[in-house]
């Protein structure tokens, strides 16, 4: 990673999970000063090169602020690596009826219309537009004429679909995510653009994601959990590999995308 000396890597989601894993990875490259944003402030990653910033990203007042301050705290550095790791699934099928009720994992009350809006405008504001904001500011501080990268952390779900309800809008946002991914990078080349842009797309991932999925129905993180260890599930050292790759290749060589699944996954 010689290349991108003396410059800024910004991480989403940094607080837990892959985030916070990919963090306390590029932390090791002294080169690099990361910078973790997050809801919650990360205190356990003790290293001179890591600051983390709170920021809600489905907020844009928050990110706009956020990315004023990086601005003003790291005058002479540009941001080379970001890596859009910030996502949610919340368990809403897109329709109302009693039968969906069978699927593990949809909440008791799917049928509160309110409650279905809340959760797909959770979904949408943090995977959707939260990543395209904060990729809008963090252009801004990029050096187009230097080799960087854009990694999205997306999912296999956007790239097909399941027959669980429980995933649907999910599934639309991350698809949303693939479009989003090769139109920055027609952006980028269109400009002419040293900037890469690529995904990391993984399936079932042993990580708390299933927690905030759907946090307050036992009987479904015993089922998750059983799943991933029978599995055995993606570790987050396998998404921090798959960027590894992306960002340490030849400045010639741009990796678009990474489908990654646990060997035994079927879907």
């Amino acid at each position: 990673m010689e290349k991108f000396n003396d410059t800024l890597c910004l991480i989403t989601g940094a607080s837990s999970g892959i985030g916070k894993y990919l963090a306390t990875e590029f932390v090791k490259r002294p080169q690099l000063t990361v910078i973790g944003l997050s809801r919650r402030k990360v205190d356990d990653i003790k290293s001179e090169n890591f600051q983390s910033l709170q920021c809600d990203v489905s907020k844009p007042n928050e990110i706009k602020a956020t990315f004023e301050h990086i601005k003003t705290a790291f005058p002479n550095k540009r941001i080379s690596i970001l890596v859009n790791n910030a996502g949610l699934a919340k368990p809403y099928p897109l329709i109302d009826h009693e039968k969906l009720s069978e699927d593990a994992g949809v909440p008791h009350d799917f049928a509160n219309f309110d409650a279905a809006a809340d959760a797909f405008a959770t979904m949408l504001n943090v995977n959707v537009l939260g990543l395209s904001l904060v990729t809008y500011a963090a252009v801004a501080l990029m050096d187009h004429n230097a080799c960087g990268n854009i990694v999205n952390i997306n999912s296999m779900s956007g790239h097909r679909m399941t027959k669980s309800p429980t995933v649907h809008f999910y599934a639309a946002t991350k698809h949303a995510v693939t479009a989003l991914t090769e139109g920055l990078r027609m952006e980028f080349r269109a400009i002419g653009s040293k900037i890469r842009v690529g995904a990391v797309s993984p399936g079932f991932v042993a990580t708390e994601f299933f927690q905030g999925y759907c946090g307050s129905d036992a009987a479904f993180l015993k089922q998750m959990e059983e799943l991933c260890e029978r599995m055995p599930a993606l570790q987050s050292e396998d998404i921090w590999n798959a960027v590894k790759v992306m960002v340490e290749a030849d400045e010639r060589c741009q990796i678009g995308d990474m489908l990654l699944r646990p060997t035994n996954q079927e879907s």
